[in-house]
């Protein structure tokens, strides 16, 4: 008997606004060494199994970073409404790397400024639940 396990919904989620093509510069799952603007940081930061080995519930951070404020809200604005048509759908991704059925996403904190001091970089921030299975 095959034992079930949870899908990368990070790498869910980096998949899906990858191919929504809505940042110039990519969908990245850390900082890049050499950024082209604007460009999506997408980090698991947290979240458990709503049901052991069956249903995921992770809290997901988006950093959505552009040249000017401007660019990063439009690109953090974007992606969430990005997210939400992912809710929309069945959810059912397969790429052959990645798997796994998406059920739902909430919006639970949407476009805090937040320009990232190190970088001296534009941005602004959205935190998810994706609630995802096998």
């Amino acid at each position: 008997m095959a034992i079930p396990v949870l899908p990368d919904v990070e790498a869910l989620i980096i998949w899906w606004l990858d191919q929504a093509a809505i940042a110039l510069g990519g969908v990245h799952d850390e900082y890049p060494a050499n950024p082209s603007y604007p460009f999506l940081v997408v980090a698991r930061i947290g979240g458990k199994p709503k049901e052991p080995r069956w249903l995921d519930r992770a809290s997901i951070q988006l950093d959505a970073y552009g040249e000017t404020k401007e660019q990063a809200r439009d690109l953090a604005a974007t992606a969430n409404a990005s997210l939400l048509d992912l809710d929309e759908t069945n959810g059912v991704i397969d790429t052959g790397d990645v798997s796994g059925v998406v059920t739902g996403v909430l919006i639970e904190s949407a476009l805090p400024w937040q320009p990232d001091d190190t970088t001296d970089t534009a941005r602004y921030l959205s935190t998810v639940t994706v609630y995802a299975h096998p």
